[in-house]
């Protein structure tokens, strides 16, 4: 999954990371609107009790590869299906921008394990309190996105990496099996244009290269140029970004898989958006 390259929360995955255009923003927001049907969707295909063994690497620079990094491991969770009416749950971000995104709004999550790392003082516990859960889905589309809430009362640091308090928010995207193999097949055909623009161009370069015929080199250089601007243009729009091997997923119900690879956001509580922090993964 790629990094986004800004830490104001402007997504271009939802996981939130596979489904929110650009200009879609991240707020946090006390009470997300339910919506019923996607609600029944989630209690239906989202198995309840499935564990979850989730891996935090939270970097001191998300732009710096050779940042000091802060991994927190053994963050273990289970979903639920409900949510009780007492019960205290960190707030869930809510979506602001143009596109329709269907949401569950909260659900229970047990934490049988909050996470822990090592630090020169040993290994160190995780304070990920008050979670929760839902799962969050762009209109028409075939991906959705799983979002882990928690809230975190005080610093977690290691060297010069720092999850800071506040809420702390993890998401995976995830597909219906039927969506993911639609996806999947619009990518290779994606991809199989653009090396048939490749070939081409190369083909008719190689005519302009061998002939001697003005003529014939000026039409098959227009072609050339004409394949190059057709492979520049499905460039720049891009593919969907697909997992492409099964075991990066994780079966989480009947008709519903999770991709193990996440993103980590934060949100301090002085601060309106969320920033992106890290990566998250899940233990297969």
């Amino acid at each position: 999954m790629a990094f986004i390259k800004t830490q104001v929360l402007t997504l271009s995955l939802l996981a939130l990371a596979f489904i929110l255009p650009q200009n879609q923003a991240f707020i946090v927001s006390g009470g997300p609107e339910t919506r019923p049907l996607l609600t029944e969707f989630a209690r239906k295909h989202a198995q309840e009790g499935i564990p979850l063994n989730v891996r935090l690497d939270i970097p001191e620079n998300v732009f710096d590869a050779k940042s000091s990094h802060l991994y927190i491991k053994d963050l273990m969770v289970r979903l639920r299906n409900d949510l009780g009416p007492t019960e205290n749950f960190a707030s869930l971000p809510k979506i602001d921008g143009p596109a329709v995104v269907l949401r569950t709004g909260p659900l229970g999550l047990e934490t049988e394990s909050s996470g822990n790392f090592i630090s020169i003082k040993g290994t160190e516990q995780v304070s990920l309190a008050n979670g929760s859960w839902e799962m969050l889905w762009l209109e028409k589309k075939a991906a959705g996105s799983i979002v882990l809430a928690f809230d975190l009362d005080h610093n977690v640091r290691r060297n010069d990496a720092i999850l800071k308090s506040g809420g702390v928010y993890i998401s995976f995207p995830v597909f219906t099996i039927e969506g993911l193999k639609a996806m999947r097949e619009e990518r290779k055909e994606f991809e199989d244009t653009m090396q048939l623009h490749i070939d081409t161009e190369a083909q008719e370069l190689k005519i302009v290269n061998e002939t001697k015929n003005l003529f014939t080199k000026a039409l098959h250089f227009r072609r050339a140029v004409v394949a190059n601007e057709k492979f520049m243009r499905m460039r720049a729009i891009g593919a969907a970004d697909v997992p492409s091997k099964d075991e990066d997923l994780m079966q989480v119900g009947e008709d519903l898989v999770i991709f193990s690879k996440g993103s980590v956001w934060s949100k301090e509580s002085k601060r309106p958006n969320c920033l992106f922090v890290g990566k998250a993964a899940l233990k297969m």
